[in-house]
């Protein structure tokens, strides 16, 4: 991949390798999905329902997409940083303060573990945002 902060790319041909996916989960699935994410939280507390959720997609994304099992699966999460750093952005501040997370692991770790530890791969990345 191309390490460049900026690739000059016509909008034409960006906009047309873009993809919008939409579902929708219920509250039922999602409160199951995060005690399945939990079941041995290191922590005690928990796991948010968005790393949850988060956990499960990412085992799926990578076993629908059939690459191979030593391949690195990787995620970009964006994290508002706001609520991460010491001392906290301003409170009047106006604009966008976001970093990236980027849990990864081989597909066959992703695959073989259940999603407890997936879920631990995922909050272990985001905490690592941090001032």
């Amino acid at each position: 991949m191309e390490k460049r902060l900026v690739k000059e790319v016509p909008w034409e041909e960006m906009a047309s390798q873009v993809r919008v996916e939409k579902t929708w989960f219920s509250p039922d699935f999602l409160a199951k999905l995060k005690v399945s994410a939990t079941v041995r939280c290191p922590s005690g507390r928990g796991y948010k329902t968005f790393e949850s959720l988060v956990s499960h997609l990412w085992q799926k994304v990578t076993q629908a997409c059939g690459v191979g099992e030593e391949e690195t699966s990787q995620l970009r999460i964006p994290i508002n940083v706001h609520t991460h750093v010491v001392p906290p952005i301003a409170h009047g501040y106006f604009g966008n303060v976001v970093l990236w997370a980027f849990p990864r692991a081989t597909v066959r770790e992703l695959l073989s573990q259940p999603l407890d530890r997936v879920a631990e791969v995922v909050h272990v990345a985001i905490a690592q945002v941090n001032d």
